[in-house]
């Protein structure tokens, strides 16, 4: 389950005990059962990640064909949408609507 924390530990024994192992075959077959499990468990680890990053990445191109169509629809029904960014631009624009409205209704 914590295939990372196994991982950095076996490297870090591995570097500390690198030549103390190599002097040794009887060592060979556990470091070969070792780094077959550790290479299976850190592949699916990879494999999930990989999976992961192109839905993200699937999610964000979807994302912005979505505004990108908003934008083209509201560009093409002339409607203009703007967010006021502060109070004071707010009551402007709601002046400003309120004027239009008085004008239509003459």
């Amino acid at each position: 389950q914590a295939v990372e924390l196994v991982a950095r530990v076996a490297v870090l024994l591995l570097r500390l005990h690198h030549t103390q192992l190599r002097s040794t075959p009887s060592a060979r077959p556990s470091l070969a059962r070792i780094h077959a499990a550790l290479h299976a468990a850190v592949q699916g680890l990879k494999d999930t990640l990989g999976f992961n990053v192109a839905a993200l990445q699937h999610l964000q191109r979807a994302m912005k064909e979505r505004s990108g169509m908003t934008e083209a629809a509201d560009a093409a029904s002339g409607r203009l949408v703007k967010r006021p960014a502060g109070k004071k631009q707010a009551r402007g624009m709601q002046e400003q609507g309120k004027g239009v409205e008085k004008q239509k209704s003459r």
